[in-house]
């Protein structure tokens, strides 16, 4: 089980780069709105980021914070796309909020006796 949500973070985060760098006119719209849009696809990916790798919280949230803002900056030189401040703010709060949601719901779970191991924490 545990392999298959590292395979499910590794394609949303290979799903983003990709979204990241298509011609914008095919990049799906789902039509509530692009800061909805991005928070919750962030968000999704820094939630199962942190569900598939047990890297300490200290080194996880700035790396996921940092992948946000790389894949703003590498729209710079992309004809059909643009980097926005905008854009990285909301990206970072949705894998911002993915990865300490995800934290606190396994350490909550653990803490009510499901799961197995050592608690997870929020390190």
């Amino acid at each position: 089980m545990h392999r298959a949500v590292q395979l499910f973070a590794v394609a949303a985060l290979a799903a983003v780069i990709v979204l990241t760098v298509v011609p914008a006119a095919e990049r799906p719209v789902t039509g509530f709105g692009q800061n909805l849009e991005h928070f919750m696809c962030f968000a999704v990916v820094g939630a199962l980021t942190a569900l598939a790798f047990e890297v300490p919280l200290k080194f996880l949230l700035p790396a996921t914070i940092v992948f946000a803002l790389v894949l703003e900056l590498v729209q710079i030189p992309l004809p059909t796309r643009h980097a926005r401040l905008e854009d990285f703010i909301v990206d970072a709060l949705g894998i911002g909020f993915g990865v300490l949601s995800a934290r606190l719901s396994i350490r909550l779970l653990q803490q009510a006796g499901f799961g197995r191991g050592k608690p997870v924490g929020l390190r």
